[in-house]
């Protein structure tokens, strides 16, 4: 496969993942998954930071939020703590789904980790 079919096959497997968000949202009049539709306002931002976009940074950026709705905020105690470990809890997952989907698709490795390094917001600094 080619860099920019590999990049597309990771695109549409997270876009068929968003998809399927229970909660809904409109957008311009169209009723949207609440996930796919913020993925989709995301990567348009991106390109209007970055007009060339690195690929990890595309997945990453399409990835942010993958499959939120399976970890309910309402699972964790209210507070500020818990609220951060639930942020903490939906980047380790939203980061290994993204790794899965690349590694599926067909990417080394390496760039799985790395993807998936972003999205659990380490190595910041």
């Amino acid at each position: 496969m080619t860099q920019q079919t590999l990049l597309a096959c990771v695109l549409d497997k997270i876009d068929t993942a968003n998809r399927a968000d229970p909660n809904i949202e409109q957008v311009g009049g169209v009723p949207l998954p609440k996930e796919y539709a913020y993925s989709q306002h995301m990567t348009r931002w991106l390109f209007e930071l970055e007009p060339q976009p690195s690929e990890r940074m595309q997945i990453a950026c399409r990835a942010q939020h993958i499959e939120r709705w399976t970890i309910p905020r309402s699972d964790f105690p209210e507070g500020r703590k818990a609220y951060y470990e639930w942020r903490q809890a939906c980047g380790r997952m939203h980061g290994r789904r993204a790794a899965g989907i690349m590694a599926e698709c067909g990417y080394p490795q390496e760039e799985c980790q790395k993807v998936e390094t972003i999205l659990t917001k380490r190595e910041l600094r």
